[in-house]
Formats: C-alpha cells, sequence, structure tokens
C-alpha cells in the first residue's frame, strides 16, 4: 500500500513539475512574441577639416636617366614651392613612381619605334588649409606639376561626432516604435534588446564634394592668372541600430 502511495505521489510531482516548465516556456514564448523590431538611423553633418589633393609630375626624354633626372627637378622645385604655403613634408606623400617606354608606330616598317622614356611622380598633399584647396593647386602647378587629378575631403576625428549621430538613431526609432505601437493600439513597456548596426560608424564624403574647375593643366601653362575655385560638401557621419520593444 505504502509502495503504491509513493508511485501515486511520484507520478503526481512529476506531473506538476512538467506542467510548470510547460507553464513557463509557453509564457516566454508568449512574452518573446509580444515585441516590435524597428530600425533606426542617425545622420550628423560635419562640415570637412582636411583634405587630400593628388599631383602628377610627367616629364618625358629620350634617355631614360635623363627623364628622371628632369622629374626630380621639377618634382623639387613643387615641393619647395608648396612648403613655401605653409604645407609640411611630411604631408607630401609619394603614391605612385613610373618609368616606361614611350614608342611611336612607324608605317614604313609597321613596326612600333622606341622614342623615349616617361617617367611619372605621383603624390598626394594633405592639407587641414581648407579654405586655401585652391590656391595651393595654382602655386603646384605654376611650379612645375602636370596635373591635379582630384580631391578628398574628409574629418580627421569623426569619431567625435558619432555619438551624436548614434544618440539621434536611438531617438529615431524610438519614434517609429511609438507609431507602430499606437496604430496597433498597444503600449510599450520596455526595450527588450539593442543592437548596432555593424554598417554604423559610416564617414561618408557626399558624392558631390568636387573641385569647381577640374584642375588637369600643363606645365608650361601661366597659373598664375588661374584663381581655382573649390566647393565642397559637408560630410555625412552615419549611425545605425535596431531596437526590439516588449509590449
Amino acid at each position: 500500500m505504502k509502495k503504491s502511495l509513493k508511485r501515486v505521489l511520484g507520478i503526481f510531482v512529476a506531473g506538476a513539475l512538467t506542467f510548470s516548465a510547460f507553464s513557463v516556456s509557453a509564457l516566454a514564448a508568449e512574452t518573446a512574441s509580444r515585441t516590435i523590431t524597428v530600425s533606426g538611423t542617425g545622420i550628423v553633418k560635419v562640415a570637412p577639416d582636411k583634405a587630400d589633393i593628388n599631383f602628377t609630375v610627367e616629364t618625358t626624354e629620350k634617355k631614360s636617366d635623363e627623364a628622371q633626372t628632369k622629374n626630380a627637378k621639377i618634382t623639387e622645385d613643387v615641393y619647395n614651392a608648396l612648403k613655401s604655403k605653409g604645407i609640411l613634408e611630411k604631408d607630401i606623400k609619394t603614391s605612385g613612381y613610373y618609368v616606361y617606354p614611350v614608342y611611336n608606330y612607324d608605317e614604313s616598317s609597321k613596326l612600333d619605334k622606341l622614342i623615349g622614356y616617361t617617367a611619372t611622380n605621383r603624390f598626394t598633399v594633405t592639407t587641414k588649409q581648407i579654405d586655401k584647396v585652391g590656391e595651393i593647386i595654382d602655386t603646384a602647378v605654376k611650379a612645375g606639376a602636370t596635373s591635379s587629378s582630384g580631391i578628398s575631403f574628409y574629418v580627421e576625428d569623426p569619431n567625435k561626432f558619432y555619438g551624436d549621430a548614434l544618440n539621434s538613431a536611438v531617438v529615431n526609432a524610438s519614434k517609429s516604435a511609438n507609431s507602430i505601437a499606437k496604430a496597433l493600439g498597444v503600449t510599450l513597456t520596455s526595450v527588450v534588446n539593442v543592437t548596432e548596426s555593424p554598417n554604423g560608424n559610416s564617414y561618408e564624403v557626399f558624392a558631390n564634394n568636387k573641385m569647381a574647375m577640374d584642375t588637369v593643366a600643363e606645365a608650361s601653362t601661366s597659373a598664375s592668372q588661374r584663381n581655382t575655385k573649390i566647393s565642397y560638401d559637408d560630410i555625412e557621419i552615419e549611425a545605425r541600430v535596431t531596437v526590439v520593444y516588449g509590449f
């Protein structure tokens, strides 16, 4: 009799535990399903405080060493002219140096004939003198730079502004969640989860950052008669979050 009672009690307790576990699981599932998931984007626009300007010095002579010697002399002249405008030597970086033969197709022999060598020195100038970018270009071209082929504007330390963008993203996510909750006739109770997007912390230069005039000038062009105008837009610092709200 005692054994039977123990068996019945054991079955009862096991059943109660199973029911309890089932109830907790069901409650958790119900709670998890009562959520609203939204995304928020925050953008802060900041004026650039730094620029990279690309220059090229190209020389062609009959002999390779002659082309390189001439190129080195002109490049030195350009560097010195830039330094006179406040550009530090550490802010002038070589981005490429090439020496290659130049051929001319001979109609009579139907062969390519070697007519000389071209030396090309490409370098990038970094400056915080944003409002003097046009003047820097004119100075380099006047000193002998063959061309200026592109400018990149950016913010030196975008992290200083990223927090503002992230805050804006969270606020926008909250507005979306409240609008959805209002439409559904429910009340938000808590934030269940927040995830910062891996694509956040994005520092993007507007596509239409550009030179007002495309300065691709021959070294012989008189840059003293040119007043290059440069225009640029603000930098977009973007943050994105995904927020899960319970209701």
